[in-house]
C-alpha cells in the first residue's frame, strides 16, 4: 500500500450518445477537485467492443505531452490554420462524388 501517490488525470468513461456534443479534439479543459486539488479529468464516450485500456493508454499519454509542453490539440488548430486555401481545387459534396459513380456491371459483385 502507497502512502502517497500523485493522481494527473481522472478518466471518466461514459457510454456513448450521438447527441453527446463530446470534444473531439481535446480543446476544452475540465477538472475535478480531489482533496482540494484540482486533477485534470477528460470524458470518453465508449461502446461495447471498443478496446478500452488503449483508448484510456492514448488519452494518459495525450496528458504527458501536454504536461511536457506539447498540446497537439491546438498544434494541430494552428497547423490548419496556416495551410494556404485549396486554389483551383473543385470540392464535390457527397451525392456529386456518389453521382459520378458508375453503376455496377451486371453479373460482379462490389
Amino acid at each position: 500500500i502507497r502512502e502517497r501517490k500523485r493522481i494527473d488525470l481522472v478518466v471518466q468513461l461514459e457510454l456513448w450518445n450521438p447527441e453527446g456534443g463530446y470534444d473531439r479534439l481535446g480543446l476544452e479543459s475540465h477538472s475535478r477537485e480531489i482533496l482540494g486539488v484540482p486533477v485534470r479529468e477528460v470524458v470518453l464516450p465508449v461502446r461495447p467492443g471498443r478496446n478500452m485500456s488503449s483508448i484510456i493508454e492514448i488519452a494518459a499519454r495525450h496528458e504527458l505531452l501536454r504536461q511536457a509542453g506539447h498540446d497537439s490539440a491546438r498544434e494541430f488548430i494552428e497547423r490548419i490554420e496556416q495551410e494556404p486555401p485549396l486554389g483551383n481545387v473543385a470540392v464535390r459534396s457527397a451525392a456529386q462524388y456518389e453521382s459520378s459513380i458508375p453503376p455496377p456491371v451486371a453479373g460482379r459483385r462490389r
